[in-house]
């Protein structure tokens, strides 16, 4: 019973240490005015907490994965952000910029093994750096005063919105404009996960239903079809085959049906 308790217990302390060795310990994040930009982890976020009591940075949740962060305000100190999901905690630096570049606004931990050589580089590069070598002209450095101004313009980008607009749709039933909006968000952000999975999950519901509704034609239409209902048969049956084109056996009964209906044109006219 003891061994036991003890391979247990190591087992548990083994844990706790593989979860803490994949901390990130102080990353800076880069915040733009006006530019919403993600956090997306592996597990589900437990919880978050800012430094700052007036909560100058406005975060929330998107599924249970990913946080999005915004302000429409200039923040003058960086904040901290801790974040705890899956057992691990991590604390960011939220830094405000007035424009951030595209590839900046989202940041993705979901794989285990790119952050643990994240928190190993980050480590490593913790170690002092040797002093820089002094350069011969650096009392001296060439002047910049007609050097042109390069001014960088927000970027201007509607993936969150499009985001926004997805979720509310897939949430109220409607698929198929949840795909599309989906669709053009992946077109936007081609490498997030977030988005691929509602795509998969949106695309599965609508096959799903799209066999709902089939069956419930194709049985529609068997039973008209007993019942000599044909004509009603018949409807049920392209309404199926709408769904499923080229269902062998919804366009063979509309074959059937086709014949049935020659075969009695034929005798109304020999009479």
């Amino acid at each position: 019973m003891k061994l036991r308790s003890l391979i247990f217990f190591s087992f548990f302390l083994f844990l706790l240490q593989s979860l803490a060795a994949q901390n990130i310990n102080d990353l800076e994040i880069p915040i733009g005015k006006y530019q919403r930009s993600s956090i997306s982890f592996h597990s589900a976020i437990t919880g978050y907490v800012q430094s700052d009591k007036t909560l100058p940075y406005g975060i929330s949740t998107v599924g249970s994965n990913m946080l999005t962060i915004e302000t429409k305000k200039e923040v003058k100190d960086p904040i901290t952000l801790t974040v705890t999901e899956g057992g691990r905690k991590h604390r960011f630096i939220l830094v405000y910029k007035a424009t951030i570049e595209l590839a900046d606004q989202d940041k993705d931990f979901s794989d285990l093994k790119a952050l643990d050589r994240l928190v190993k580089s980050m480590s490593s590069s913790s170690a002092p750096e040797p002093s820089p070598v002094k350069s011969p002209n650096a009392d001296n450095p060439p002047s910049v005063d007609n050097a042109p101004v390069v001014n960088n313009p927000p970027v201007n980008d509607n993936f969150f919105q499009l985001l926004d607009e997805a979720d509310k749709s897939k949430n109220n039933g409607q698929l198929q404009d949840a795909k599309v909006k989906y669709e053009q968000a992946l077109q936007l952000r081609p490498d997030n996960d977030y988005v691929k999975t509602q795509l998969e999950e949106v695309n599965k519901a609508i096959e799903q239903k799209s066999t709902a509704n089939y069956d419930a034609l194709m049985t529609k239409a068997n039973n008209a079809f007993s019942s000599g209902q044909y004509e009603a048969a018949l409807r049920s049956y392209y309404e199926a085959l709408a769904i499923k084109p080229g269902d062998t056996h919804a366009s063979g009964q509309v074959d059937l049906i086709k014949k049935k209906a020659g075969k009695s044109e034929n005798r109304r006219s020999r009479t």
